[in-house]
């Protein structure tokens, strides 16, 4: 399935968000073995929780509760994924800057930007998670994604 390390506690100097995870090694054939076809992730979930002291527990504040219940969530997702690829945050940044492009494209003409509210309520909120992320994105934009916004964001060109 997978290899875990959980590191609850905050450190001085050492974690400074609430919770992170990292992913050490992906789900990969690639590094495969006769024994093992596939290599295993392994993951370490960090959060920043304050130390049970010599006459107090622990006790976790509910940015706590959400921050592991988040990252444990995702913790979930990639050990429990079977995929041969899954959807990772720099994917899902290339998505969103590319779907604002059918936002920006309709500067100066308020009815067309309510339209496309519209049609991003239909397809985006309503079908991710139950349609594939490429065919959602189909849906709201009328063709399939590309990395030129995401280029133009970073200040990137494709090299010839």
């Amino acid at each position: 399935m997978a290899q875990f390390y959980l590191d609850l506690f905050a450190r001085p100097g050492d974690k400074v968000h609430v919770g992170m995870l990292n992913v050490v090694a992906s789900r990969s054939s690639v590094f495969s073995t006769e024994k093992t076809p596939v290599r295993l992730p392994v993951l370490a979930l960090l959060l920043n929780q304050s130390p049970p002291t010599d006459d107090h527990p622990t006790l976790m504040t509910f940015t706590d509760v959400h921050a592991l219940f988040h990252s444990f969530g995702m913790v979930l997702r990639f050990a429990l994924t079977d995929a041969k690829y899954t959807m990772t945050y720099k994917w899902a940044e290339v998505q969103a800057l590319d779907a604002y492009t059918c936002f920006t494209e309709t500067e100066g003409d308020q009815s067309a930007w309510n339209a496309t509210g519209r049609r991003f309520r239909r397809t985006f909120l309503a079908m991710t998670g139950v349609c594939h992320p490429s065919q959602v994105f189909e849906s709201f934009c009328g063709r399939q994604h590309n990395t030129d916004a995401m280029l133009r964001h970073y200040g990137l060109k494709m090299c010839p």
